[in-house]
């Protein structure tokens, strides 16, 4: 599985279960998802490892708010999307 084919599985967890939510594709590997000032990405780490991070935004500044490494695998598809929907559908 490729870090775009798990992204891409990942966004339409996400799609189907936050309303208002945003993606963006950045550079080659990195993905983006945005909704009322709450920020998550992945950005490939190597061909099999991917970070996670949650950013928020505080007037001009993002703060990172949570940060891991996840193995690229069908379960963590599951366990990253439910991070982002959690954090995107958490109050401000």
């Amino acid at each position: 599985m490729t870090f775009d084919e798990w992204s891409y599985d990942i966004t339409a967890r996400v799609f189907n279960e936050v309303s208002g939510v945003h993606v963006k594709r950045k550079l080659d590997e990195v993905w983006r998802w945005i909704r009322e000032g709450r920020e998550c990405q992945v950005h490939a780490v190597s061909d099999s490892v991917a970070a996670f991070v949650a950013l928020q935004r505080n007037g001009i500044m993002t703060d990172c708010s949570f940060k891991c490494n996840v193995a690229m695998t069908d379960d963590s598809k599951e366990e990253v999307a439910s991070r982002i929907v959690g954090w995107l559908n958490s109050p401000p």
